[in-house]
């Protein structure tokens, strides 16, 4: 039996993100989906705009040091978030396909976590730490420049590469830039080779215990917030059922 040593800091990390996906997603819902709900607050406009930036920096950058662990550990790290995000991929994009019409998820968070997991194990684990730093600093170079690449717009290479494509998708998470902010976590493994991190945080506080309750299960949680927020607001009155297509 392998017993997997989690890292109290990095859940507590993750739990944060889910507080702010929650956060979030609960603002979307009410802007999409509440017909009868207006904001001309532009602190909130602004949260709604760049609001996930955060969180996803944060899911995707502790993704990366996961990916760091070692020997029997790595492996059964690997075996379990392998199948785990194969399944949420695969739900997500066909339930958001017969929901949301033409802004079903195709190539959203949950896909490009599964995408790193292939690409790191094949790839970037034979990778020395120089050439990832190197690879990462071409990243920050390229991203700028993603306007000028000799793609489609509206095909799924542009998809997967950048946000310069005709995706409306609700979920969008294209390697460039989003690759530098994992690879930024794998350089950043050897910082978080203990706990120590986490007591300083006071992960041993009512808030820190529940940020590192939500993190451990940041996954499942992900599946099932968007139908339980969206009961929560409708049973309050803020939504009406409908969505734009």
């Amino acid at each position: 039996m392998i017993v997997s040593h989690r890292n109290s800091f990095l859940d507590l990390l993750k739990g944060i993100g889910v507080i702010g996906m929650i956060a979030y997603h609960a603002l979307f819902d009410l802007i999409i989906l509440g017909e009868n709900f207006h904001l001309t607050n532009n602190v909130i406009l602004w949260a709604l705009k760049f609001g996930a930036i955060p969180v996803a920096s944060i899911f995707i950058f502790v993704a990366g040091v996961n990916s760091q662990k070692s020997g029997t550990e790595k492996l059964f790290v690997l075996k379990k978030s392998f199948y785990s995000l194969v399944l949420a991929s695969i739900v997500i994009s066909v339930v958001t396909y017969f929901t949301l019409g033409s802004a079903w998820i195709r190539f959203g968070i949950i896909h490009f976590l599964l995408f790193m997991v292939i690409i790191n194990n094949l790839i970037f684990s034979n990778f020395k730490k120089k050439y990832l730093l190197l690879f990462l600093l071409g990243v920050i170079l390229f991203s700028s420049q993603t306007e000028h690449l000799a793609i489609d717009g509206n095909s799924y290479l542009s998809h997967l590469f950048s946000y310069e494509s005709d995706l409306k998708a609700v979920d969008h998470v294209p390697l460039i830039p989003w690759i530098g902010v994992y690879i930024a976590g794998i350089l950043s493994a050897p910082f978080f080779q203990d706990n120590s991190y986490a007591l300083s945080f006071g992960i041993n506080g009512l808030g820190g215990r529940l940020c590192n309750l939500l993190g451990r299960n940041s996954l499942k949680i992900y599946m099932l917030h968007q139908p339980i927020i969206i009961m929560i607001l409708y049973i309050l009155g803020f939504l009406e059922f409908g969505i734009n297509r």
